[in-house]
């Protein structure tokens, strides 16, 4: 009885291992792709779901193309956080740059598989060993780069340029190997001075940034000036244009006037002389003047007294 159940056991054993092995089907995840070996080729590239294969004949290798891939130089994340934690590597940071100095630079590179099939087939089937090349590659690149610029630029001013160029320089280099990979960022997360020159760098630093304070300063104080210039400039632009519209109304009203008394002065000459004359009285009485003297002294008039007179003619002539 217990031979049966042995022999029983052994034989089930024996079939589930068999279905293992010589399943017909497998499923791709969501955001992957199945690279299918025939015979040592590639037979076809697959996307996601449920499919069939050939057991023990082909071999199905599959890999991940929406996930975003990152390698670190430099430096390790111990633990993401919050806070995050990082460890120093020392021995990828020391670069040599266009002037012959040293620097030291942490850098990181994003990536995703864009071809899985020559992503399969040109670099090591080993996990370890394949993300092993991709970062000697983008080391050497990413070295070259920086050894084209100037340690101040490095420091200072092109980390941006920088970053652009190692991007677009390894991108190139991963197609040339047909690595089957997209670089999708090149960030610099530190540049930093040798520990020697450290203190005098800093020094720098400080100094700059104190001149671009002054130059922002400076500039904010000849914006507000030049603001105030703009400000008085169109307000007396303004101004002449309201005296000017004034001038023009008073010399219309001023023709307008002229033109109706030589009309009237063709009519009655008398009148409008005694009402011109009776203006000019009236207005050198509002500014003070009492008595007009005329013929050299030996007449002297009341002012007060001749308005009442004109006044008198005026109205006998209007009546």
């Amino acid at each position: 009885m217990d031979e049966r159940v042995v022999i029983i056991g052994v034989i089930v054993f024996i079939v589930a291992f068999l279905m293992i092995l010589i399943n017909p089907f497998y499923i791709v995840p969501t955001g992957s792709q199945a690279v299918v070996f025939r015979f040592g080729k590639v037979h076809a590239v697959v996307g996601e779901g449920f499919h069939g294969k050939i057991p023990i004949v082909d071999k199905i290798y599959v890999v991940s193309v929406q996930n975003i891939r990152r390698e670190e130089f430099g430096y390790r994340t111990v633990d993401p956080g919050p806070p995050a934690k990082y460890k120093d590597v020392p021995a990828e940071t020391k670069m040599l740059t266009s002037d012959n100095k040293i620097v030291h630079v942490y850098w990181a590179m994003q990536y995703r598989v864009s071809n899985p099939a020559n992503y399969i087939i040109n670099l090591p089937l080993s996990n370890k060993d394949r993300i092993k090349l991709i970062r000697d590659v983008a080391e050497s690149v990413f070295r070259q780069i920086v050894a084209e610029h100037t340690f101040d630029d490095i420091l200072t001013t092109e980390k941006e340029l920088i970053q652009t160029e190692a991007k677009a320089n390894i991108q190139k280099i991963m197609n040339k190997l047909g690595y089957g990979i997209d670089i999708t960022a090149v960030q610099i997360q530190d540049v930093l001075p040798p520990n020697e020159v450290q203190n005098a760098f800093n020094d720098v630093i400080s100094a700059r940034a104190e001149k671009e304070k002054a130059v922002l300063e400076a500039q904010s104080y000849a914006n507000k000036i030049l603001a105030e210039v703009q400000g008085t400039a169109s307000k007396v632009i303004n101004e002449a244009e309201a005296y000017k519209y004034q001038r023009i109304k008073q010399a219309e009203g001023q023709a307008s006037r002229i033109s109706m008394l030589l009309e009237k002065y063709k009519l009655s000459p008398t009148t409008v002389k005694t009402e011109l004359l009776f203006e000019a009285l009236k207005k050198m009485m509002e500014n003070g003047v009492k008595f007009v003297v005329v013929e050299g002294g030996v007449k002297v008039f009341d002012i007060n007294k001749l308005l009442e007179q004109m006044r008198n003619s005026i109205s006998s002539q209007g009546r």
